[in-house]
């Protein structure tokens, strides 16, 4: 019997199944790869996060505590600037007081206004506590003048006793802020840098802070708390 024109028909999944399992397989690849991907993300930030409160991050080659004992990383020599009364302010008048310092400039609309803010939050901490005390020293003398530390100390309620704004030659606050308090280097300005720095009552920095992260100004309450009550730690 003649078959012609019959034409064996072939099952569909045998033709279409080799596609199918490329498409699968395309899917899966994709699939981990993208899920890799927002791992890595995920990865990267929660490093980005660890890092700023990494007790082990460093500052200037400087290890940032540990909420532990306190190394005692360098020594500030005395200086003398310009307070935001206008008068000349030393640092012999902080012997014997624990005191965060920061640099900061008034016209700053980035980082600096966080950074106020996070000392005003220390402040409040210890706002009955006349053995701790602040500074704020203006990267931007030729704006900053006397007058203009006044108002800006005055809008975040600074007191006046405690925290002091300083002003002065450009050079010597540059020197001040690289040499004895070690931040900033020529590929970070200083007017760049976010750090709090920690000194105890005879002038030894104690550690480094980010003024820009919560858990780190925490720390910081923590650690100068722990001076208070032993100033040896």
């Amino acid at each position: 019997m003649r078959r012609s024109g019959f034409r064996r028909k072939v099952p569909m999944s045998v033709t279409i199944a080799p596609q199918n399992t490329f498409v699968r397989r395309y899917l899966v690849v994709m699939s981990v790869l993208i899920l890799a991907a927002i791992l890595a993300t995920l990865a990267l930030r929660a490093g980005v996060r660890a890092k700023a409160a990494d007790p082990a991050a460093t500052v200037s080659g400087q290890t940032v505590p540990a909420t532990g004992e306190l190394p005692v990383i360098s020594k500030v020599s005395e200086f003398t600037l310009i307070d935001q009364a206008g008068a000349p302010f030393s640092s012999k008048a902080l012997e014997g007081k624990i005191w965060v310092a920061d640099f900061i400039f008034t016209s700053c609309a980035s980082v600096c206004p966080v950074m106020t803010t996070s000392m005003v939050q220390v402040q409040r901490a210890f706002q009955d506590d006349s053995r701790v005390s602040f500074v704020s020293v203006s990267v931007d003398p030729v704006i900053d003048k006397p007058e203009v530390l006044d108002q800006y100390a005055k809008r975040h309620q600074a007191d006046p006793a405690r925290w002091h704004f300083l002003t002065g030659d450009n050079a010597a606050i540059q020197s001040l802020a690289r040499d004895q308090f070690k931040l900033g280097h020529a590929e970070k300005p200083v007017n760049h840098d976010t750090h709090f720095v920690l000194v105890d009552g005879s002038g030894q920095i104690r550690g480094y802070y980010f003024g820009t992260e919560p858990s780190s100004i925490a720390a910081l309450i923590q650690d100068i708390s722990k001076l208070l009550s032993n100033p040896g730690a």
